[in-house]
């Protein structure tokens, strides 16, 4: 779900949300509806994780974000490989963590922002035992 004022991570499928903590858009597509309801709750920045194969439409999708309404600062982000279920949350992350970075959208504040939020979002690293 799209959380008001929160960055929110944009992906295809209904898995990807899932495993991710994103929106899916249902498709490499986005709608103009689909923009409008995402930028009503007006999230500081839009991640746009479409498929590895998908990468042009991502930053279609930026587009049409930007369109609808120009304030919201959308970010395609490029994966390596396969999509965002594929990857999980631990290979996703820095992915955005690192675009997030080198993004000139994107203020100092805002990008420690990012940084917190996905930090609240990162799953909890799983304890080694030792014997």
């Amino acid at each position: 779900s799209v959380q008001e004022g929160k960055p929110v991570i944009l992906v295809e499928g209904v898995i990807d949300a899932l495993r991710v903590g994103g929106v899916a858009t249902l498709g490499s597509h986005i709608s103009e509806i689909q923009a409008f309801k995402i930028v009503s709750r007006n999230p500081s920045v839009v991640f746009v994780c479409y498929d590895s194969d998908a990468y042009a439409k991502s930053e279609t999708a930026c587009r049409v974000i930007r369109k609808v309404h120009w304030k919201v600062r959308p970010i395609p982000v490029q994966l390596p490989e396969g999509d965002p279920a594929d990857l999980g949350p631990r290979r996703l992350y820095p992915l955005i963590r690192s675009d997030a970075s080198r993004s000139l959208l994107l203020s100092s504040s805002l990008i420690s922002e990012v940084e917190m939020w996905l930090k609240g979002l990162d799953p909890p690293v799983k304890p080694t035992h030792r014997s």
